[in-house]
């Protein structure tokens, strides 16, 4: 492949650029890049594209090898197999997990933005509003996991699928997203409208979020974004492969690897005053809010 290494940089360029031809991945990709602005998690498609003439294959042989020999490096394995033959090929090759120390910076402070980019041969608008809030292993992680779930996860019954597309009719597609990264995650909110219904689908989200942040939700509700989420949880370990890749993802963020157990209790514990709190802490005026239209 390093060979081949001019032939690969155009092949990605060519990859990269089709795909912000699609405008849901165009707006994805101005959301990322604002949200993170000046750091390492707002790589996005577009910000590679300004720098991959640049990278040399020399750089790509440095990275590697540096990956290959200095990384912090986490095995994890599920089935049934002879784990004393594993220790004895792996064991002293990876020591116990342990957290290591991360080079990548904790993002500034987060401060209102809007941006938009006009895209000629969009047949509908695209539109992204976001908040930063706390990652993985943080104490309110499994609250908003439930607020993700409540708000626009859980498909079908999430209160803005019901009120933006079921009542309005304002929605092509409507959802909510919670993305962790080890130093930071956002929540956002994702709808594909008609380009004249812009102002009204910013103004549904608006609503909704002071609804989460005013109105307690009903033990019934938070009873079945808990067994909803618990089932999603449930859902992508179901195989050996899953159960493996779900125990390295803890391990490389600094969770042991049976902290999916730790998670579903923490998540029976949550109240709706927590909800309530989160969401005022959390889903303040300090957002982003990017739009791709015609």
């Amino acid at each position: 492949t390093f060979e081949e290494f001019d032939k690969e940089k155009t092949k990605l360029k060519g990859e990269l650029t089709a795909e912000l031809d699609s405008a849901k991945v165009k707006v994805s990709d101005l959301f990322t890049k604002t949200i993170y602005k000046n750091h390492f998690y707002g790589n996005s498609y577009t910000k590679i594209l300004e720098e991959i003439d640049n990278v040399t294959k020399e750089d790509v042989i440095a990275s590697y090898r540096e990956i290959l020999n200095n990384s912090q490096k986490t095995a994890a394995i599920a089935g049934d197999v002879d784990f004393d033959l594993i220790d004895k090929y792996l064991g002293q090759d990876i020591p116990e997990a342990k957290e290591a120390g991360s080079l990548i910076p904790i993002p500034q402070p987060l401060e209102q933005e809007y941006t938009e980019i006009i895209k000629e041969d969009a047949n509908q608008a695209q539109i992204l509003q976001g908040w930063r809030v706390p990652t993985i292993g943080d104490d309110e992680y499994p609250v908003i996991m439930l607020l993700n779930i409540i708000l626009g996860a859980s498909g079908l019954s999430s209160r803005l699928f019901l009120e933006l597309r079921e009542k309005k009719g304002l929605a092509y597609t409507v959802r909510t997203a919670y993305e962790t990264h080890k130093k930071s995650a956002v929540f956002s909110i994702y709808i594909g409208t008609e380009p004249s219904n812009i102002q009204t689908s910013i103004d549904g989200f608006k609503e909704e979020i002071e609804k989460i942040k005013t109105i307690p939700v009903s033990e019934e509700e938070l009873k079945n974004a808990v067994n909803n989420l618990i089932g999603k949880q449930q859902y992508v370990t179901e195989t050996n492969g899953q159960q493996a890749n779900m125990m390295a993802y803890y391990s490389i963020m600094g969770k042991p690897f049976d902290y999916q157990a730790e998670i579903i209790e923490k998540l029976h514990k949550v109240t709706p005053k927590d909800l309530l709190d989160c969401a005022n802490k959390y889903f303040t005026d300090d957002y982003i809010l990017s739009v791709i239209k015609p």
